[in-house]
């Protein structure tokens, strides 16, 4: 195993939206694919562990489903916003680097 140091990432919904930036996938997916090639890059000198937030999208999904009778419960409102787009990234990164 090699000797690196950890770094924690956290990739937050925030910060896959720019101040002004509509909440849009397009826009939020080429954001994911900048941040995707600077923690690849993070990589060669340090174990990266990489967290999510997503505080931005999970409310636009609790509004669109706000019509619905009944709540769902909160990590029904999470898990579709989590991992796919980042992580598809990042693999993809990763790959192209090796």
């Amino acid at each position: 195993m090699e000797n690196k140091r950890t770094l924690v990432v956290a990739l937050g919904g925030n910060a896959l939206l720019k101040r002004g930036e509509p909440l849009e996938a397009d826009i939020q997916r080429k954001n994911i694919e900048l941040a995707a090639r600077t923690i690849a890059q993070l990589t060669r000198q340090w174990r990266v562990v990489l967290v999510h937030g997503n505080g931005p999208q999970v409310g636009l999904l609790a509004l669109q489903n706000s019509a619905q009778v009944g709540l769902l419960a909160l990590q029904n409102k999470i898990a579709p916003t989590l991992t796919l787009h980042p992580t598809r990234s990042i693999f993809s990164v990763r790959k192209a680097r090796a």
